[in-house]
């Protein structure tokens, strides 16, 4: 007669999580990078000594995080690189003239303070600017205060046309600044009687400059012909008729 022995046994297979870790982390130089596993676990061992679901280091290198769920070990592994952030120098504070227009350059692609994305910006009046360039998830800033001055404003008339043997009158704006003319003169009041193109460059204190320009033409004079010196009797009539020249 056999005989015949029966146990049992209960096997439970646990459904892990994966630590869901990337292969590799950049963070910017001189950055503490934080990292921060999602999984639930009984405990978690990262190699530098962090006891914790979180992560913290200012060190490149090769980390590993254990985490212990019940009797089961998950265990996964991560680089970690430091890299320089991007470099952008928008220069010193300017000074310019009302009128001016000041480029600029970021030396890259960046994000301008009105939201615009451009390696350059354009300024035409007084005010901070500032731009964010970035290289992957470092970003640098830079700012630069732009002044502007008021320039002189004053205008020479409009063109005009006279007569030969005419002339027409210019005079600089003397409470304005200093001047000059065309031609190197520093003259108060000009009298033309050529044909031509004129201009007056006034210089304000503040040193920013405006100039203005003006065409003068002269016209020849009509010729008249008369015709030859007559003589006629004082009682018959004699008819003048201008012919032009």
């Amino acid at each position: 007669m056999g005989c015949i022995t029966a146990d049992t046994i209960a096997v439970l297979v646990l459904d892990l999580p994966d630590l869901d870790l990337d292969d590799n982390y950049t963070e910017c130089d001189g950055e503490t990078f934080i990292l921060t596993t999602m999984v639930n676990a009984d405990s978690y061992s990262w190699s530098n000594g962090d006891m914790g679901p979180s992560f913290s280091s200012m060190t490149a290198g090769n980390y590993t995080l254990t985490a212990t769920i019940g009797v089961c070990t998950l265990e996964g592994d991560f680089d970690l690189a430091f890299v320089a952030p991007p470099t952008v120098d928008l220069g010193a504070d300017q000074t310019a003239c009302t009128g001016d227009i000041i480029v600029l350059n970021a030396g890259q692609d960046g994000t301008w303070q009105d939201g615009s994305f451009s390696t350059v910006f354009s300024v035409t009046s007084s005010g901070l600017y500032i731009v964010e360039v970035s290289e992957g998830n470092c970003a640098t800033r830079d700012s630069v205060q732009i002044d502007y001055l008021d320039s002189p404003v004053f205008s020479l008339g409009a063109n005009e046309t006279a007569c030969e043997g005419e002339s027409l009158t210019l005079t600089a704006p003397i409470n304005l600044g200093t001047w000059t003319w065309e031609d190197g003169s520093m003259d108060t009041t000009r009298l033309f009687n050529t044909s031509g193109l004129y201009w007056l460059e006034v210089t304000a204190a503040n040193g920013c400059s405006t100039r203005d320009s003006v065409a003068y033409t002269f016209a020849p004079l009509p010729i008249l012909d008369l015709g030859m010196d007559t003589t006629v009797c004082d009682n018959l009539a004699f008819q003048l008729k201008p012919e032009r020249g």
